[in-house]
């Protein structure tokens, strides 16, 4: 088996120091080590530090730094303004403590989190082929915690300094296998690592599971699913999660994609028996593309889809989403300003 040298570094060395933390507004305190940044360490203590990307990019988990040193992992996340970091705000995510710290945010029930996140080593299996540009990869780890359906995880790449955020596509099992469906970017780093460079068994670092849009069986509303991209992942992980859960048997659901041509519609193979528990409703948005002159199914920007299909029956529905921040925020907006459907009813990670 290959074993990173950096991944051995990554559990052997790197926490060498851990440092309290108090957010002063409510009191509340937890310890962060000197590998962890401060949204990683409140998540694992159970502290409601609100968040969404994890990446530095929604700006959802500033804090204000009252006291105490920070290092900053980017200087340059899209997340916080300049004049933000003048007042002292720093995003939680992209600051790991040098010392004692005081913070202060408005700590969220909301956010507090169902499993904590725990960091763990997992072992490559391999990979199959979704679409053409997008793969689901496998890992396994003796240690994994239980995750959510819906939930997504932060892996360590061999060779890169960097995690890389990925949702899960399956569901928690006695295997502890974590599956991520992964999109290949052009000249991207973490995606040349899994696509080209990866070898069967070799280890990774996992540190997971984040998100609060995960699957709630104890909702009692039928489900509207509504994926884009690799955004496929939680939407398959929490159509998953109702096949198998008993008390959703009655629970129906509609499963819509959008893609930009037919060429980026998967195949319903992928879901295996899981197929049966859904309506799929895949979109075409450039439907004059070389590859959609012969698309017969729906046309146009998966938002417009959703609200015409769906129309006055929209607060019946709870829904999931994942994908781009501007499909997730056409949603959003169509979903609530224009059909009525209350803000609490919808749960989503924009992929940043």
């Amino acid at each position: 088996m290959a074993v990173d040298q950096n991944i051995k570094m990554e559990f052997a060395q790197r926490a060498s120091q851990t440092f309290e933390v108090k957010e002063v507004s409510s009191g509340l305190t937890f310890l962060c080590r000197d590998d962890e940044t401060v949204l990683c360490a409140a998540q694992r203590a159970g502290v409601g530090l609100a968040y969404e990307c994890s990446v530095g990019g929604c700006g959802s988990c500033k804090v204000e730094l009252i006291e105490g040193e920070v290092e900053e992992l980017s200087l340059e996340a899209p997340g916080l303004r300049a004049r933000e970091r003048d007042k002292g705000k720093r995003l939680g995510c992209q600051v790991i403590p040098k010392s004692n710290c005081k913070v202060r945010f408005k700590p969220d029930y909301y956010y507090r989190p169902a499993i904590p996140p725990k960091k763990f080593k997992a072992r490559f299996l391999g990979s199959t082929t979704v679409t053409h540009d997008i793969r689901e990869f496998r890992f396994s780890g003796d240690d994994a915690p239980a995750f959510k359906p819906g939930q997504y995880a932060m892996v360590f790449l061999p060779g890169l300094s960097s995690h890389r955020p990925y949702s899960l596509s399956n569901i928690d099992g006695p295997e502890r296998e974590w599956r991520f469906m992964v999109r290949h970017v052009l000249n991207g780093k973490g995606t040349d690592v899994l696509f080209n460079r990866l070898s069967h068994g070799q280890e990774v670092v996992i540190d997971g599971p984040y998100s609060t849009a995960y699957l709630r069986p104890e909702i009692d509303r039928d489900i509207v699913l509504i994926g884009g991209g690799s955004g496929l992942a939680p939407m398959v992980s929490i159509l998953k999660g109702v096949a198998a859960n008993p008390s959703m048997q009655n629970r129906s659901v509609i499963f819509y994609y959008g893609a930009r041509s037919p060429n980026d519609i998967f195949s319903t193979d992928i879901l295996g028996a899981a197929a049966d528990r859904c309506k799929f409703v895949p979109a075409v948005s450039d439907a004059l593309s070389e590859h959609g002159r012969n698309w017969n199914g729906a046309k146009g920007f998966i938002h417009d889809v959703v609200a015409a299909e769906i129309g006055t029956d929209a607060s019946a529905f709870e829904y999931y989403m994942a994908g781009p921040p501007p499909m997730i925020d056409a949603v959003r907006r169509k979903l609530i300003l224009d059909l009525q459907v209350p803000v609490e009813q919808l749960h989503y990670d924009r992929f940043f």
